[in-house]
């Protein structure tokens, strides 16, 4: 098996314990940032009773490079992203929190990662919330669609203009997660910004409530 720098970073957790928790949010910070910026968004939602679970990514990146680039480019590191989340995924079951009850969350390139990471490993979730990301690959890609979502909830948010994130992506990573059988609720905002808004703050909050 290949060396998986991803599962030498350390780990990050924030509200109620595992073995307490209603649900458990896996939560995937950008590039450049760490478990202390992802779990500040936490913060910002301030729901109760969740366990949130944040890892950290070798050298601050799960991937090096762009999301649209060729799927290959971003082998192996997009590999070791997608089984350092399913290790917390199984995590998680260890701990009784099956997939129902598993949210899976991120921002930037971290929101690709959960996006890649659900739709090829689809099943109903707790929730798949995407702040300023979505699925992988150049212009054409056609996304695994052999499984479905069975109604579960979904937020895809994001800028209008932001430089990093193109937006006809996120309007295909809506479509496709709908596509799947995802109930989506999409949070698109003026400008050119690349945070997260208080909006799909509370859109985030509504996802996390249903649970």
């Amino acid at each position: 098996m290949t060396y998986n720098p991803h599962l030498d970073q350390p780990v990050d957790y924030l509200g109620t314990p595992l073995h307490q928790a209603r649900a458990v949010v896996i939560a995937l910070h950008g590039r450049g940032g760490d478990p202390g910026s992802i779990l500040d968004v936490a913060r910002r939602i301030a729901t109760g009773g969740l366990a949130w679970v944040a890892p950290a990514a070798q050298e601050n990146s799960w991937y090096p490079r762009d999301f649209l680039a060729p799927l290959e480019d971003n082998e192996p590191a997009l590999t070791w992203t997608l089984e350092r989340i399913a290790t917390l995924v199984d995590e998680a079951a260890g701990h009784g929190l099956g997939a129902g009850r598993v949210v899976l969350l991120g921002f930037s390139q971290g929101a690709c990662a959960a996006a890649e990471y659900a739709v090829r490993n689809a099943r109903r979730y707790g929730g798949l919330i995407l702040f300023s990301g979505g699925l992988m690959g150049p212009p054409g890609t056609q996304w695994d669609r052999s499984g479905g979502f069975d109604g579960m909830p979904a937020l895809v948010g994001g800028a209008r203009e932001d430089p990093q994130v193109a937006m006809q992506r996120l309007i295909e990573t809506r479509d496709r997660l709908r596509s799947m059988g995802a109930a989506v609720t999409d949070h698109f905002y003026p400008g050119a910004g690349h945070a997260v808004s208080d909006v799909e703050v509370d859109a985030a909050r509504a996802v996390l409530e249903r649970l």
